[in-house]
């Protein structure tokens, strides 16, 4: 599940939670929940970044975007 929140042209954040429905072998489960941050600095350079936790621990996740439309 995904709950979207435009801030503004520019900026973007979401909250999401997802969880495992079924699992075979040695597959783990991968229940997790977490918040994420986009910016649009320019027309073509934006930022992207994630804090989640979920059965594995804590994660965090950033990333630099170069391809955005125009």
């Amino acid at each position: 599940m995904r709950v979207d929140y435009q801030i503004d042209n520019h900026r973007r954040v979401y909250a999401f939670a997802q969880g495992t429905l079924d699992r075979s072998g040695d597959i783990d489960r991968n229940d997790r929940a977490g918040v994420v941050g986009e910016m649009k600095l320019t027309d073509k350079i934006g930022l992207n970044g994630e804090i989640s936790y979920g059965i594995h621990g804590p994660g965090a996740f950033h990333e630099r975007r170069d391809d955005l439309d125009p």
